[in-house]
């Protein structure tokens, strides 16, 4: 592995110079192969982090363009992982960096598919835990994303509970509104719609 490349590049520094395109392509070959072999174990991270070393140090490299697509649908199935895991944060992150780093990959449509429905299960979660205003802003996020029919009355469905939820609120989000509500009526400010 990268071993043995470091040990000759160290042990004969005039001849590794002399053939550095041939070291490079070492390097660009085992980092994808290192990378395809972490994304197969479910090690999403870690695979994530050799296909974006490839990118970053070897940009020209014959494995570019396969690492390239490697990354985006290893931060797909993290993704995917993440949401069986009910860790949507990461999920939504994982399905945003998709989008934006890896805009021409073909993993795009599953993250654009992903994206709205882990938006509104993290806003379902949130609810559960009294984090109303937030869960509400997701849902929007989520409808504008794009759900379907179904989805989006369930989003609308929990919109409206967590809006009864709010008015019952007791804890940091209630205390918030109150304090928006008192303040709007101190003022005469026509309330945020």
């Amino acid at each position: 592995g990268l071993d043995k490349i470091y040990a000759a590049v160290n042990f004969f520094p005039i001849q590794s110079q002399t053939r550095q395109d041939e070291i490079d392509d070492a390097f660009s070959f085992h980092y994808l192969d290192w990378g395809i072999y972490l994304n197969e174990l479910g090690d999403y991270a870690k695979a994530v982090d050799k296909f974006e070393y490839l990118l970053s140090h070897y940009p020209e490299a014959d494995e570019a363009e396969t690492a390239y697509e490697a990354a985006a649908q290893a931060y797909v199935d993290w993704a995917v992982q993440a949401s069986g895991e009910e860790d949507y944060v990461q999920a939504a992150s994982n399905l945003d960096i998709v989008l934006h780093t890896y805009d021409k990959s073909i993993a795009v449509a599953e993250a654009e598919q992903m994206l709205p429905v882990t938006y509104l299960n993290s806003a379902m979660q949130l609810v559960t835990q009294s984090h109303y205003l937030l869960a509400m802003e997701r849902l929007e996020t989520a409808k504008e994303l794009g759900l379907s029919s179904v989805q989006e009355q369930e989003a609308d469905d929990e919109y409206q509970n967590a809006i009864q939820l709010l008015a019952r609120d007791d804890g940091e989000d209630g205390k918030i509104v109150m304090n928006e509500a008192l303040e709007q009526s101190c003022t005469g400010t026509i309330p945020r719609q």
